[in-house]
């Protein structure tokens, strides 16, 4: 009943935290059904006092790595090269954010990925839109896992309690 005659129109509730993302915008509660031109009615603080996070990291090729964060970044902080580290001989030697989100960022290695090596990828100093460093989770591992051998051997379960397999009636 309520918008029977029309949908719902989402308003940005702090215009000065544009890279909130889905927790800065909530439904208009105007009258209207929204506020163009005018001042958003649910105009309020949403405060973002979190510092970004890496999550995770997978190469896109053998010479670029994606980096995902778990909130927007500042894009420009976001492409300097010398704000990531990886070991192993391996330089950044391009960052580039990709948009329209910003909370992932491509870089490119000075050298291919080596298969079958574990690498570790550590960001400093990237801020989120609003400022905030990154912290603590600020490190991942990644890497090109190899073929698997025909002489290789795969563990893929781990049954940990073999009493009650002998209760299962088949």
């Amino acid at each position: 009943e309520l918008k029977k005659a029309g949908g719902w129109t989402f308003e940005m509730i702090d215009t000065k935290n544009p890279c909130g993302g889905i927790s800065n915008w909530k439904a208009s509660t105007d009258a209207n059904g929204g506020t163009p031109g005018r001042k958003n009615s649910v105009n309020g603080i949403n405060n973002d006092q979190s510092s970004p996070r890496l999550l995770r990291a997978f190469p896109a090729t053998s010479t670029s790595l994606t980096l995902v964060f778990d909130e927007p970044l500042d894009s420009l902080k976001a492409a300097a090269v010398n704000d990531y580290a990886i070991d192993n001989g391996l330089q950044v030697i391009n960052a580039m954010p990709v948009s329209p989100f910003f909370n992932e960022v491509i870089i490119t290695l000075n050298n291919p990925i080596a298969v079958g090596t574990v690498y570790s990828v550590i960001v400093k100093n990237v801020t989120d839109c609003v400022g905030n460093v990154i912290g603590e989770k600020n490190m991942t591992k990644f890497g090109i896992a190899e073929n698997a051998d025909s002489l290789d051997l795969v563990i893929n379960e781990i049954l940990f309690n073999t009493l009650s397999c002998h209760d299962l009636s088949i």
